[in-house]
């Protein structure tokens, strides 16, 4: 599909998630290049991840443990014990609240991430979809995600 044909939104803040504490057989990464030494749960198409820790970019590939294409399915194996994660704020936000998740490695930086809304090519687009893509792009202007 071109992309010429998605409509872009705000992107999507994620953050570095661990396993539930009972689960946990490793300790919590300090630094990023501690993701080496642990389970990981990311996305299919991530090989390794960039991020920013005092200024400076370091390239890190974790021991992948599990990977999915779904926020929904990582959220869940992190939850299960499965590793850690990078996963929306709004996915474990419930976690956050209650103590089963706790972030970790908060003065990184991590690249955003797009969320998309994709329709086929051509013109004839149902207005009732050009109108919900519409009304997406507004409301995530004032309704991040993060």
């Amino acid at each position: 599909m071109p992309w010429s044909r998605c409509a872009r939104s705000r992107p999507s803040a994620t953050r570095w998630w661990p396993p539930p504490p009972s689960s946990r057989n490793t300790g919590q990464p300090a630094k990023a290049k501690d993701l080496q030494n642990l389970p990981c749960v990311t996305q299919s198409e991530d090989q390794h991840w960039d991020l920013t820790e005092d200024g400076k970019t370091v390239r890190v590939k974790g021991q992948i443990a599990f990977a999915s294409n779904t926020y929904l399915v990582l959220s869940k194996a992190v939850k299960s014990g499965l590793g850690v994660g990078l996963i929306p704020f709004h996915m474990v936000e419930k976690d956050l609240s209650d103590g089963s998740l706790v972030a970790v490695l908060p003065n990184e930086s991590i690249p955003e991430r797009p969320f998309y809304a994709a329709f086929a090519p051509g013109d004839a687009t149902p207005e009732k979809v050009r109108v919900f893509v519409k009304f997406l792009v507004q409301w995530f202007r004032t309704h991040p995600l993060d």
